[in-house]
């Protein structure tokens, strides 16, 4: 922001100076000086100024809609989805994977999120969708109501990731409840982050004695899961156990 500090619209948007920007739009403007003005405006919500910026052609992105949630202004959202911002875009921006981020550990969010088109099935960068993330960290109630509005448990791994971190039974169950494959392969066995493809992607299984998690194995092998299915790099669950005391589970 400091290389247009000096500028006359970048100053009026900063002070919020509604009539001053009416004015200068009125003139000459270059569309890094609007670009910028806009971001500007998103960051200290002042809506009227967001508005009259996109009147002129400024394109908003999910950028400005990340930063309009952080400052929870449904005005600014609205304004934002009104003129372009479409939440139901199957693209890998990083800043839609930001926006989820931010709202998974709020219910309300969640909602306008679902209720203004997002979807939950979208793949980010590392074939995790939405609701994965949430498996792993969401409540109860904000997976219900992702999966009212269409999520699905057969995109993104949401099982392993429930797994991998340790959820509660029930949110286990769930995904189970709602077809989750217990045996299914993590990324089809093809997953593109350094940590996968070094050591090998298994089973929800595999992952829970990978964290050495009783509970879940003991919970898996109940509702089917195969202890002799081997990972991407030969290995069966127990073989990835590093306690022992777990051994009696798979026998």
């Amino acid at each position: 922001m400091s290389l247009f500090d000096n500028r006359p619209l970048t100053q009026a948007t900063l002070a919020g100076d509604v009539d001053e920007v009416k004015h200068l739009l009125e003139g000459e403007v270059a569309d890094h000086d609007k670009s910028a003005a806009f971001r500007i405006a998103t960051d200290l919500d002042h809506v009227e100024i967001m508005s009259l910026l996109l009147r002129i052609g400024v394109k908003p992105s999910f950028l400005e809609f990340y930063v309009a949630m952080k400052n929870r202004s449904y005005p600014a959202l609205d304004l934002l989805l009104q003129n372009g911002v479409d939440l139901g875009r199957n693209t890998r921006d990083p800043y839609l994977k930001m926006i989820w981020e931010d709202a998974l550990s709020h219910l309300e969010l969640v909602r306008y999120l679902v209720e203004h088109g997002a979807n939950p099935n979208v793949l980010d960068l590392e074939k995790f969708t939405p609701f994965a993330w949430a498996a792993a960290l969401a409540s109860r109630e904000t997976l219900d109501l992702l999966l009212e509005h269409g999520a699905s448990v057969h995109f993104g791994n949401p099982l392993h990731m429930a797994v991998r971190h340790g959820r509660e039974d029930d949110i286990i169950e769930l995904l189970l409840n709602h077809g989750a494959d217990v045996n299914a392969i993590e990324f089809e066995g093809n997953p593109s982050y350094y940590y996968g493809i070094h050591a090998g992607v298994g089973t929800p299984l595999h992952e829970a004695y990978v964290m050495g998690n009783d509970r879940l194995v003991q919970l898996l092998l109940k509702h089917g899961a195969d202890p002799k299915i081997r990972d991407t790099k030969g290995w069966m669950p127990i073989q990835k156990c590093t306690n022992n005391r777990h051994i009696s589970a798979a026998l």
